[in-house]
């Protein structure tokens, strides 16, 4: 009353700009005392400002008002839309930015341009870009967790490229760019996180290991003591970078400083390459020794480390920041369990190791020709393969000893039905037996022929050197061995339970050795529970989710008529048995040792596999034909020898698609943590050949192994020294197989 117009109006805008439902997302409050799901308003501007940091669009509030938002498969597709606009730049530039420190460099952290003109605006703008975009791509793309601190791309300008030396990228606006080197690959050779980690003048390694250690692990270290003197170190050269290490070294002689900067120093030292701005720099110590005990040297080791030892600690740092940010406040002490959860769901798949085994080798010069033609099968897959030469086995070489030795390393007693050791496979799944339903998995195409029943050419896998694992050939039976429940008839959880209280009754009355085999009928009983258990919660989980109700489907009775239609059902249920978790461990026999089985369903190909494989006899009348199929030369004969081959490439190829296919919870593919061994026992068929065997190895190993390449050793390389690198990399702490004591190299 009696104001001015203008007055008026100003003292109403006073109290809107001053109001908290103004200032503030102010929520509707919940009934006290309990849970109360999000209203769709509340929610809609929750997720607007989680990933635009803006307000909600007309869409969004649409979507809210249509109760769309409280169906998961709608409120999924509404955020992927949010996703893919380019408000969601936010998530680079405001949570990575104010999470890992870079939002600071250039306007708290820089060079004075006078002294370092290379230092501008913006050179400065580009680095932060660069990280912001890089952490947008992984957040939108659904990247593993691990693609975080080891990538093979980043967003470049030219006046960033030319900083780290990368030469093809012009124009001021950045653009992805597929590295060439591991020097720039994750966000540890990202010049905004090297520069905000260092000191202005020099590089600092406990500045830097402290970083990864609580800004990217979220495990802070405890603060020094009050009485720790700072560590001097004058000037920025490599003389300057040993001195410190060596003070580092002396001050950790000290017991109140060696807990935390054992933890600390090794981090920062492995970023020693990268000077305080991420100039690449040679000639610097940059070898490190974690807690554990292992070993690394630089920032490709120092990322090998993290992601063999810390990767779960990076993930549960990740979804702490993430729902902070997302919540708009600080976690507390109750929010754990809710991490806990989260990361129990998204806790990516361990690495699996398969091997597919196909007999009578291939002919000379096939596996590696001088020339290849267009349309071959594995050419959609060069880039997860890594193919081998000079391996051989040179313990079991042949048809029937080099079939049952393939795994083992060791050589066969025919009279003692002994190959040396357990094969590699098994010692893998009983490393793992603890951790998965089924230790293992072993796959086999039923024989065919006159060698079906011949003992070392049908057993691959050995439980023990004289026990050869059981093969399952059946397709349903393998899909009810995975996922069919107790109702549906695979076996009755009510007998079980006797089996087990009888079996016990029994072990108090018998003597030692009867207990023994007692405990080991007791531990197969347990393996068919948990198989059990495991079978009831894929069932739940199929019931939830109608796209795993349509991959998990049960196969007809008995074996189908059509070979490759029979493969390739055996090969999807190893791809689901990785996918599902219930094994990391299987092996495939394509066929058995020797295999006679008739290919004439190809074109032109006619006669028995193995009378194809000696291929320089076309005459039909050697004891290897079958009386009847003649070739008219050498040639016809070795053409389709390698049609049958091709056969085989083209069902490992649909068997690597598939895995690529399948997604683990993260977005990973199956394949990218899958190491797949493919390969025969025989060089050259004809003849009988034992050395450069055609082997080669597939997937990424979860980030362990990089395919893509070939890998030749020195010749006579024992296969061996590959199961071993393997069975490292599946976490078997083994110094030794069979006569190797160190793993295949460059692998």
């Amino acid at each position: 009353m009696g104001k001015s117009e203008r007055d008026a109006l100003g003292e109403a805008f006073k109290f809107v700009l001053i109001s908290p439902h103004f200032l503030l997302r102010v929520e509707k409050p919940g009934k006290v005392g309990g849970d109360e799901a999000v209203g769709p308003y509340d929610l809609a501007a929750r997720l607007s400002y989680f990933l635009w940091a803006s307000t909600p669009d007309d869409a969004l509030l649409r979507a809210a008002g249509t109760a769309d938002l409280s169906d998961t498969a709608k409120r999924n597709k509404e955020i992927a839309r949010m996703l893919a606009d380019p408000r969601s730049r936010a998530l680079g530039d405001i949570f990575a930015g104010e999470w890992l420190g870079t939002h600071n460099v250039g306007p708290r952290i820089r060079k004075d341009p006078i002294d370092n003109p290379w230092c501008t605006e913006s050179l400065m703008a580009a680095m932060r870009n660069e990280t912001a975009l890089f952490v947008h791509s992984l957040i939108s793309e659904n990247a593993p967790v691990a693609r975080l601190i080891d990538a093979d791309f980043t967003y470049l300008n030219a006046e960033l490229a030319r900083f780290y030396g990368i030469s093809g990228v012009k124009g001021e606006t950045m653009r992805r760019v597929k590295l060439q080197s591991a020097q720039r690959g994750g966000v540890f050779g990202h010049a905004s996180v090297l520069a905000a980690t260092s000191f202005p003048e020099r590089t600092s390694p406990v500045v830097r290991g402290t970083w990864i250690l609580t800004t990217l692990l979220g495990t802070p270290p405890p603060p020094p003591p009050p009485d720790v003197p700072e560590i001097e170190v004058e000037g920025r050269s490599r003389k300057a970078v040993r001195t410190l290490r060596q003070q580092l070294e002396r001050h950790r002689g000290s017991p109140k400083c060696a807990g935390c900067h054992a933890q600390i120093d090794p981090l920062g030292f492995g970023l020693e390459n990268y000077a305080e701005f991420g100039q690449w720099r040679g000639g610097v110590d940059n070898h490190g020794t974690l807690p554990n005990g292992a070993k690394f040297r630089g920032p490709a080791g120092l990322k090998i480390a993290l992601k063999e030892t810390r990767l779960d600690d990076l993930g549960t740092q990740i979804i702490r920041k993430m729902l902070a940010y997302g919540l708009g406040r600080q976690l507390e002490y109750y929010d754990e369990t809710a991490v806990r959860e989260i990361a129990a769901k998204l806790k990516p798949a361990g690495n699996r190791l398969a091997y597919l085994y196909f007999p009578n080798g291939s002919a000379e010069g096939s596996w590696t020709p001088r020339k290849v033609g267009a349309g071959g099968k594995l050419e959609p897959h060069k880039s997860d393969l890594i193919v081998t030469r000079n391996l051989w086995t040179p313990r079991g070489n042949g048809h029937g000893a080099g079939t049952a030795t393939w795994l083992t390393g060791g050589s066969y007693n025919r009279r003692k039905n002994d190959v040396g050791n357990p094969s590699v496979d098994q010692i893998v799944a009983r490393h793992l037996a603890d951790e998965l339903p089924l230790p293992s998995l072993e796959l086999s195409t039923a024989g065919e022929g006159s060698f079906s029943g011949s003992l070392p050419r049908n057993c691959l896998s050995w439980t023990a050197r004289d026990v050869p694992a059981v093969r399952d050939t059946i397709p349903r039976a393998v899909f009810d061995k995975l996922f069919r429940r107790a109702q549906e008839g695979f076996v009755n959880k009510s007998v079980l339970d006797l089996v087990l209280e009888q079996s016990k009754s029994l072990k108090r009355r018998a003597s030692e050795a009867d207990g023994r085999k007692i405990d080991e009928y007791l531990d197969s009983v347990r393996a068919i529970e948990k198989r059990l258990e495991f079978a009831e919660e894929q069932s739940k989980r199929a019931a939830a989710d109608r796209a795993l109700t349509a991959t998990l489907k049960r196969p007809k009775p008995g074996i189908p008529t059509n070979h490759e239609e029979y493969v390739r059902q055996m090969l999807d249920l190893m791809a689901l048995a990785f996918w599902s978790g219930a094994t990391r461990v299987s092996t495939f026999m394509l066929d058995h040792g020797q295999s006679n089985r008739y290919f004439n369903f190809l074109p032109g190909v006619q006669g028995t596999w193995h009378a194809l494989s000696h291929w320089k006899n076309a005459s039909g009348r050697t004891e290897d034909d079958d009386g009847t199929t003649k070739w008219e030369d050498v040639r016809t004969k070795k053409d389709q020898y390698n049609e049958v081959t091709k056969w085989h490439h083209a069902q490992l190829a649909w068997f690597l698609a598939r895995l690529k296919e399948l997604k683990d919870a993260d977005g990973a593919s199956v394949l990218d943590r899958s190491m797949i061994v493919y390969g025969s026992s025989i060089a050259d068929g004809h003849e009988h050949a034992e050395k450069n065997l055609p082997i080669l190895v597939a997937g990424g190993g979860a980030g362990t192994i990089k395919p893509g390449r070939y890998l030749e050793p020195q010749k006579s390389t024992s296969m061996s020294r590959l199961h071993l690198g393997l069975a490292k990399r599946m976490g078997v702490p083994m110094e030794r197989f069979a006569e190797a004591e160190e793993e295949l190299p460059g692998l």
